[in-house]
């Protein structure tokens, strides 16, 4: 509208959208992280009802049951498929769930929207040109964006998003921690740089294929991991690390005896998928194929006590703690 705010040194987030709206926050964020900001989108109260319908609604699970009357939120405990009026209700509310903060909130809303993803995702509706146009139809109604992000290019963006699993779509807040002056409030910490750092440089300089060599995408390999380290819960974590990278994983088990070599074996029709995992285990394990209990078209990753980390396939943000991936178990707790 024509006015001048001043800027504050010290003032909550949120306080930038009240004063100036989008272009007030999205200055904001680029002056504290350094990162430009290219698209941004604003959904009303009624564009979030008509995308969780238009969804079939999002899979949710409450640790308890609840009854707010403000909000008018009444689920009992367990696992609900809910969208409309009573999604709204379940990401705006405070009180009748959790600890009643701020942050307890914003990880609720973050584990929904991974949840909204997985759904579209999993349902092929980015693949799916008629459940797409749908869902743009949904969308635009009541969506705000810059001027440059128009139907065609968010079009664009989800057929480039197609190949992508959803276990590579993370929720991830700054580092932060209580504020110093004020105990009533959180600011971000020493780690809030390196994590921008981290955002700002995430790019890797792509590598030299070798002569006749054949590299499968992550987004199209299966992996059973098993744990043969004598480490407790070795696979889970391994299993978390290629899930992040795009991989479709499920977790074996123990491996029938313990290793101090990770192996990497593959079953029929898997060789050249074995041979693209093997290239990101730093140790290097030559693939071989599985003689017995293997599964058509699956690589096998038995995890040895040499195991140290899995390399990038193609650089990305360290894991934060407490974040969400939108492929999470929608009952664990964060």
């Amino acid at each position: 509208d024509g006015r001048v705010i001043p800027a504050q040194s010290r003032a909550q987030i949120n306080s930038a959208f009240t004063n100036g709206g989008a272009t007030c926050v999205i200055k904001t964020i680029e002056s504290i992280s350094n990162i430009r900001v290219d698209h941004f989108m604003q959904v009303d109260f009624n564009g979030f009802k008509a995308i969780t319908n238009a969804v079939g609604g999002v899979p949710v699970c409450l640790p308890k049951a609840v009854n707010d009357p403000k909000s008018k939120l009444k689920l009992s405990k367990g696992k609900h498929n809910i969208k409309g009026e009573q999604a709204l209700a379940y990401v705006r509310v405070r009180h009748g769930l959790g600890d009643g903060s701020d942050l307890d909130r914003i990880k609720r809303q973050q584990k929904f929207m991974g949840a909204l993803a997985n759904k579209a995702m999993s349902a092929g509706v980015l693949s799916n040109p008629k459940k797409l146009i749908e869902l743009m139809n949904a969308v635009t109604k009541s969506l705000t964006t810059d001027k440059e992000l128009t139907p065609q290019v968010m079009m664009d963006i989800a057929r480039e998003m197609q190949g992508m699993t959803s276990g590579k779509l993370r929720f991830v807040t700054v580092p932060s921690g209580p504020d110093p002056q004020d105990p009533n409030r959180v600011a971000l910490n020493s780690a809030a740089q390196p994590f921008f750092n981290a955002v700002r440089n995430d790019k890797t300089i792509p590598k030299e294929e070798k002569p006749g060599s054949v590299k499968i995408p992550p987004s199209q390999i299966r992996v059973r991991v098993y744990n043969g380290s004598g480490i407790d819960g070795q696979a889970g974590r391994v299993a978390d690390d290629l899930e992040s990278q795009g991989f479709h994983v499920t977790v074996g088990g123990n491996a029938p005896s313990a290793t101090s070599a990770t192996k990497v074996m593959y079953g029929s029709g898997a060789d050249q998928q074995a041979q693209s995992l093997a290239a990101l285990i730093p140790s290097g394990p030559q693939p071989a194929a599985r003689t017995s209990g293997a599964k058509p078209g699956v690589v096998d990753l038995i995890v040895g006590s040499d195991w140290t980390n899995l390399k990038s396939a193609g650089g990305g943000i360290p894991k934060q703690q407490g974040e969400i991936r939108a492929s999470d178990n929608i009952c664990k707790e964060t």
